[in-house]
């Protein structure tokens, strides 16, 4: 299997068959045609023996590595082990290897469960490798409309999931909730979506279940979009358009990223890959990434009122009309239908 995913190009050799139903249906993006070297190769192995870790140092809890191949058991409370080879082409060969506590979470909370391994295996190898060339993660969408392309900012449950629900049908997208930037582009994720299953732990058969894409078919996931403003979503009392400030809109973006429960694992994930090997940052420039692309383009906020959706036609019409100046009191400056 070979996609794109946070700008680079993942090889993916699942090996076991309920690994394979885990990342089989994977909404990666197109690979480049003709024949593409992967940046990223990940394979899953059978095999539930304990990696061989002599000859290694200690490099944190659970993390052993002699500067080019690096160990992590149980990387991010996943269950699965790791080792991170760290050359031009970053490999990563994982084991299920589940500690007794951590069998019994995945078997009482599947999803959440599955949702974790399909973090660790396919998004946190694909941002610790972008690291490398200074790009980031961030929570945030960016769709191209027919009268901008805004990068959507905040939690999902607080509006930005609903205006991205009707923009998917309306433009190009890069990914509906996490993507990879520098200070210009943001570049799509890939993302796994497991179905929900009492009981259904990872290493039996019943793991292989699959909720149906339930996004419209019509949606067009690209490789990059450079967005052309900021957009902060919240929850209000009513629907409220009005320009923010570049400070404000930048912490936004730091702060939902950091929240964000996808890369709960990832920050440590990263220090300690970087601490072994020398490579990337120990800390991704998150807040250097969001600043640059608050400070560079128009900012806008958005109250969304609880149920209210937004159809991308009246978002770029209403951050128009806020950046031109108009009223912009509660409800003021608001298109006719936004919100409803």
């Amino acid at each position: 299997m070979l996609f794109r995913s946070g700008g680079e190009i993942v090889g993916v050799e699942p090996g076991p068959a309920w690994v394979r139903r885990l990342v089989g249906r994977t909404v990666g993006l197109v690979a480049p045609p003709g024949p593409a070297a992967p940046t990223v190769r990940l394979r899953v192995q059978p095999n539930r023996s304990a990696f061989d870790v002599r000859g290694l140092r200690r490099v944190g809890d659970d993390a052993w590595s002699d500067g080019e191949r690096t160990v992590l058991r149980d990387a991010a409370g996943s269950g699965f082990d790791l080792t991170v080879v760290a050359g031009d082409e970053l490999e990563v060969v994982a084991r299920y290897r589940p500690r007794p506590a951590a069998r019994l979470a995945n078997r009482l909370y599947g999803d959440a469960a599955r949702r974790l391994a399909a973090a660790v295996l396919l998004d946190y190898p694909v941002l610790w490798r972008a690291g490398w060339r200074g790009r980031v993660p961030l929570l945030a969408t960016v769709v191209r409309g027919p009268a901008g392309t805004p990068m959507l900012v905040g939690a999902g449950e607080l509006g930005r999931s609903r205006i991205v629900a009707t923009a998917l049908t309306t433009g190009p997208v890069t990914s509906p909730e996490l993507c990879v930037a520098d200070d210009e582009r943001c570049f799509g994720l890939a993302e796994a979506h497991p179905a929900a299953g009492a009981g259904a732990g990872l290493d039996d058969g019943s793991a292989g279940r699959w909720l149906p894409d339930r996004r419209p078919a019509t949606a067009l996931r690209v490789a990059e979009l450079a967005p052309d403003r900021v957009v902060v979503v919240e929850e209000a009392l009513w629907t409220t358009i009005e320009e923010a400030k570049a400070d404000e809109a930048a912490r936004a973006l730091v702060a939902t990223t950091y929240a964000a429960p996808r890369l709960a694992g990832y920050w440590g994930f990263a220090a300690t890959l970087a601490s072994a090997t020398g490579r990337g940052p120990a800390q991704p420039a998150v807040a250097d990434i969001a600043q640059a692309h608050a400070q560079r383009l128009p900012c806008l906020r958005i109250g969304l009122r609880r149920g209210g959706r937004m159809s991308m036609s009246e978002l770029c019409a209403a951050g128009t009309a806020a950046r031109s100046g108009l009223p912009r009191a509660a409800g003021a400056g608001v298109p006719a239908g936004a919100g409803r």
